[in-house]
């Protein structure tokens, strides 16, 4: 099953981040919020305000996304806070997180 991918931030790394994961044959979405100029050409940008827990939330879960990565800029209380919630009232977690420096 292919996975969609939800890539916060939007500096040089979440570029790059963006188009390692559109090469790659098990992923068939990636999301950038809210993502740039470069991220726009191989990914879908989405305006989204990262401080915002709920509407950070509320994306993930209209998406459906399978892998989130967290850009260096997104403050921990947003990571920490998409860590511990479930999702539709399932208990269904996001299935992976990655955190990078």
């Amino acid at each position: 099953m292919k996975k969609k991918v939800l890539i916060l931030g939007s500096g040089g790394r979440e570029h790059a981040l963006a188009w390692a994961f559109a090469m790659d044959d098990n992923v068939s979405e990636v999301y950038c919020a809210p993502g740039n100029g470069g991220t726009a050409e191989i990914a879908e940008n989405i305006k989204v305000n990262l401080v915002n827990l709920q509407e950070v939330l509320r994306l993930a879960q209209e998406k459906n996304i399978d892998i989130k990565m967290l850009g260096q800029k997104i403050p921990w209380r947003v990571a920490l806070y998409i860590c511990c919630t479930k999702f539709n009232g399932r208990k269904k977690y996001i299935s992976t997180i990655i955190l990078f420096m």
